[in-house]
């Protein structure tokens, strides 16, 4: 403090009372400029995350994703609902001394389709989430029990099948007319497409790249979801659109509107074998037993033609337009049950 000068102003001086103060202030000013430069990055970092909270996909998502980005096809349908009561059934069915392991493996993955992890290790949940989900499925008249078939000139174990057949009307339609449809591959038109025009409420998310609508079908018995992306994508970006939907617990608000939904009549047919599809899901040494029967599963998913919408119905009616006039993914759920009962990609007419 020697070397400091004094400072001459209005006739007032530092003096040598003060200089310690006039350091400690420096300190303290030198302090807090750290403590605000060590926190830049923190608030940086936490306002980019915009506080959203990346989640570990549930198996059944895990289970969906790997059936679509397997796929051979560009476009495809299979139940995730009917694949959990196969596997469900593999696990009852496998009674040998051997394979106690893999039952209680195959049971454990087929009931955390249905369960919410926190409710997954409750005693007795597991055996009553078959009956419900079968119950639920009833009114829906889905033939869900698999079937034994034999198999010739393999192993006597034979294979186990279910099928899925349904068929969906679109009522209050305005049109039925050939449309374009582009693809991913070209981004140019490649063929029309029967597409159905139909006046309806949906629910509305709107997401960074896409659009999740939402449609009530069968007097509110089903739900039709469809994830539309903004621009034609190829099935690789449209699998990474519903990843990071299913990866968040955040979104945006969904919103309730009146659509004019412009839909492709769908006529899908999918068979899926499910052992391979398990050992992808980290269930190892399935397809090489002979022990085991083989697991298939196929779907039918039809949109029919409805109750056409009279025009006087339509009076004063008005509705955004959405045209699923490129490659989408689409559910069909029950709000009674956790699974949907089908999924599916249409890439290409």
């Amino acid at each position: 403090w020697r070397l400091l000068p004094e400072i001459h102003a209005s006739r007032l001086s530092v003096s040598g009372s003060l200089r310690p103060k006039l350091g400690l202030l420096i300190l303290l000013v030198l302090l807090v400029l750290s403590v605000c430069l060590l926190l830049v990055p923190l608030v940086t970092r936490w306002q980019a995350s915009d506080h959203t909270e990346v989640l570990v996909l549930p198996p059944r998502e895990a289970l969906i994703l790997s059936v679509l980005r397997t796929s051979s096809t560009p476009n495809l349908v299979f139940s995730p609902l009917a694949v959990h009561v196969l596997v469900r059934s593999l696990a009852n069915h496998t009674s040998t001394a051997s394979s106690k392991e893999h039952r209680a493996e195959l049971a454990k993955f087929a009931d955390s389709l249905l369960l919410n992890p926190s409710s997954s290790d409750s005693e007795g949940t597991e055996a009553a989430a078959m009956t419900t989900t079968m119950a639920a499925a009833a009114p829906l008249n889905l033939s869900l029990v698999p079937k034994s078939v034999a198999r010739h000139g393999g192993s006597a174990a034979g294979d186990l099948v279910n099928h899925i057949n349904l068929s969906l009307p679109l009522h209050n339609l305005t049109s039925l007319s050939e449309e374009n449809f582009y693809t991913a591959a070209s981004g140019k038109l490649v063929k029309k497409v029967l597409m159905a025009g139909v006046r309806t409420e949906a629910i509305w998310t709107r997401l960074a790249e896409a659009d999740l609508v939402e449609v009530s079908l069968r007097n509110g018995l089903l739900n039709l979801e469809i994830l539309l992306p903004r621009q034609v994508a190829s099935a690789q970006r449209l699998t990474e659109l519903y990843e990071a939907l299913r990866s968040t617990d955040r979104r945006p608000q969904s919103v309730r509107r009146n659509i004019h939904l412009k839909m492709p009549m769908l006529d899908l047919e999918g068979v899926q074998p499910i052992l391979p599809l398990l050992e992808n899901l980290g269930i190892k040494n399935l397809t090489k037993r002979n022990d085991l029967p083989r697991l298939i599963h196929s779907a039918t998913f039809r949109l029919t033609q409805g109750v056409k919408g009279s025009p006087e119905s339509g009076g004063g009616w008005t509705g955004e337009e959405v045209r699923c006039d490129r490659s989408f993914i689409f559910n069909v759920i029950s709000p009674k049950l956790s699974l949907p009962i089908l999924t599916g990609m249409f890439a290409q007419p």
